[in-house]
This record gives structure tokens, C-alpha cells and sequence, in this order.
């Protein structure tokens, strides 16, 4: 009788395993997520400091491109980059590299957006900047694929005034994309021609 239930614990506990194998498995070959997918490819293959990643195959004719943020604080520079890599290249280096913009990927909101028929990535900082007596809210509208990143910038000052700044170059209807954005959250805000300074 002992016999017996040593094997049969034996054989319960060589299940187990298998069955703990096959699902640890099944969750590092786990795609259905393209953004995590995306992620963890360029973070295990070009730099781990890399915070957001998508796939698109509709910025560059059909082509599979990784848009990608990184988030920099080293050095005494603090700030944001993006990047655009071609998926299938190899060695993998980025297309394109931005420079380091005011930003943080924290509580941040990083999405593809449809504007006049083109793809962009666009980022907002949302209310990470932003506390009860006011504060920023940093804006940006990349065309990765023409090496450009439009620019807004926007302050909430303690007396409840808002003022909006978009960076001289940005498109008529980046413009007007910034400003429906805006408004969202700030009906009333007011559009300044001179960047904005808080004290």
C-alpha cells in the first residue's frame, strides 16, 4: 500500500511540473499583445531603458515599424525620446532618434492618431506635471517617419488662467489637432505666440 501511494504521489507531482513547464511556456510565447510584444524585443535587443514600443505597418507603405519612447534621466539630462526602427532589420539601430524633450512616461498617454489621412504618434503628459495650484502639461505630435516632432506646450497658472503655446513649423492641421486636445480638458484656454514660463 505504500508502494502504491508513493507512486501515485510521484506521478501527481511529474504532472505538476509538466504542467507548470507547459504554461511558463505558453506565457513567454504570448504575442496577443503587440505593444509588450513590441517592448520586450527592443528592450532585450537594444536598450532596456526603453518604456513604450508599438508595431505599425501603416506609417512607412505597408512596411512593419516599431515606434518606440524612451525615457532619459542621467547625467543631469532629464527628459523623453522617440525613436522609429525598421522591425525586420538587423543588426537592429533606429531610423530615426530624436533629441531629449521636456516629458515624462509616467502616467502618460502614448498613442497612434489619423490626422488629414497621415499617422502620427502623439504623447501627452496628461496631469503628471499638473497639481492643485497648477502646472504643465508638455505635447507633442511625432512624424517619425520625416524626422519631425511638433510641439505644444501648456500652463495652468494659479489663478486658474490656461495658456497654450504650439512651436512655430507644426502643420494647419497638427495645429488644429493640438487645440482639440486641448480643449478636452481645458475649454478656455488661451493660445500665447511666446512659450510659457512658470514661476
Amino acid at each position: 500500500m505504500s508502494l502504491n501511494r508513493s507512486t501515485v504521489f510521484l506521478l501527481l507531482l511529474i504532472a505538476f511540473f509538466f504542467t507548470s513547464c507547459e504554461r511558463n511556456n505558453e506565457d513567454a510565447g504570448d504575442h496577443s499583445d503587440p505593444t509588450k510584444s513590441a517592448l520586450l524585443f527592443l528592450q532585450n535587443n537594444y536598450n532596456p531603458n526603453i518604456k513604450w514600443a508599438e508595431k505599425s505597418d501603416s506609417l512607412i507603405n505597408g512596411k512593419e515599424m516599431i515606434a518606440a519612447m524612451e525615457e532619459i534621466d542621467s547625467g543631469g539630462v532629464w527628459g523623453i525620446k522617440f525613436y522609429l526602427f525598421d522591425g525586420n532589420a538587423s543588426p537592429l539601430k533606429p531610423l530615426f532618434e530624436s533629441p531629449v524633450y521636456d516629458g515624462s512616461l509616467e502616467q502618460s498617454l502614448v498613442k497612434f492618431v489619423r490626422i488629414e489621412n497621415r499617422n502620427y504618434l502623439f504623447y501627452s503628459s496628461t496631469d503628471y506635471f499638473l497639481g492643485t495650484s497648477g502646472g504643465e502639461q508638455y505635447l507633442y505630435v511625432a512624424d517619425l517617419p520625416n524626422n519631425k516632432i511638433f510641439t505644444a506646450h501648456l500652463g495652468v497658472f494659479p489663478d486658474g488662467i490656461v495658456k497654450m503655446y504650439i512651436a512655430p513649423g507644426a502643420p494647419a492641421a497638427v495645429f488644429a489637432f493640438f487645440g482639440s486636445e486641448v480643449k478636452r480638458d481645458f475649454p478656455e484656454y488661451e493660445l500665447v505666440k511666446r512659450d510659457i514660463v512658470l514661476e
